[in-house]
């Protein structure tokens, strides 16, 4: 069976499987909403260049997915989901504000240490890591961000279930499968994070000052090349063992609701007529009407 991944989405999830991605979000009015549309592939093979590739294309086919998550979630709402807006306009402003806090706390490092790089890198280099832990942070302890997490951990339920399974799972076996996965993109994040921030602040130190930013980059991309190359291998090791521990914070045990949307997003995804069977079970909410394809 072709490996599938996914992203949790606000109130829904998306799965991609070949590409195919599949959606089902929930409306306003609490109604399944779902639709599949063709994922960006990755324009890159080449070893450890690989990575940004599937930067480019993960990024490209999650916000095309946002944009039709919103479109689902609001189609026939009269305020245009003007309060949610205003909530993302908030986290916006929360972030733009930590933003400037890190600026202001690395300038402070920059001249206190101004004349002992030994010091000065490995600091600036923690600091630039807590703030993007801290930032997640921000997000995720929200109503909304706590919400998404389940649907993140609905997600990884519902594909653990259709691997083992071999097909696509039925809502019990959805139920009593992990959300843990060593697949997931938060290992890539957390291991790249963690490995830039110690060969930053081993290396930059004996960098001279005019080559210290470009360097800083040049890190900071190998980091990301080199953890990739790690989850591809397909071994649990230590770039896996990384993000399996955050997601003990980026995930949460889902309620039905949500592994319901899972496993329709799944459908959508492979495109399949027959699913395995299960017992029938009542729906959330009667479909109104079906959305085609946006």
């Amino acid at each position: 069976m072709t490996k599938v991944g996914g992203a949790a989405l606000p109130n829904g999830v998306m799965m991609v499987c070949g590409d195919r991605a599949g959606i089902a979000v929930y409306d306003r009015e609490g109604v399944l909403q779902k639709t599949s549309f063709q994922t960006v592939k990755n324009p890159v093979k080449i070893p450890y260049l690989r990575a940004f590739g599937s930067l480019y294309a993960s990024t490209a086919t999650s916000a095309a997915a946002y944009f039709r998550a919103f479109r689902l979630r609001n189609a026939g709402a009269k305020d245009f989901g003007l309060g949610e807006l205003a909530g993302f306009v908030g986290l916006l402003g929360g972030n733009t504000g930590l933003s400037a806090l890190r600026v202001q706390s690395e300038g402070l490092f920059r001249n206190l240490f101004r004349d002992k790089p030994g010091v000065r890198e490995p600091l600036l280099s923690l600091t630039d890591t807590f703030f993007d832990v801290l930032s997640v942070v921000l997000v995720f302890a929200t109503p909304a961000g706590k919400r998404t997490r389940g649907f993140h951990g609905a997600e990884h339920k519902v594909i653990s279930a259709g691997e083992k399974a071999g097909r696509i799972p039925t809502l019990d076996e959805a139920k009593e499968a992990t959300r843990f996965h060593p697949r997931c993109g938060t290992s890539l994040s957390v291991a790249s994070m963690a490995l830039y921030t110690v060969a930053s602040g081993v290396i930059l130190p004996f960098v001279p000052e005019k080559a210290r930013e470009s360097t800083r980059l040049g890190i900071l991309l190998l980091s990301l090349a080199v953890t990739y190359e790690g989850m591809a291998s397909g071994k649990i090791g230590p770039v896996q063992k990384l993000g399996l521990a955050a997601q003990r914070f980026t995930t949460r045990e889902p309620d039905e609701e949500m592994l319901r949307a899972a496993l329709e997003a799944y459908r959508e995804a492979l495109k399949e007529e027959e699913t395995a069977p299960e017992k029938p079970e009542r729906p959330i909410a009667a479909p109104r009407r079906r959305l085609e394809a946006i």
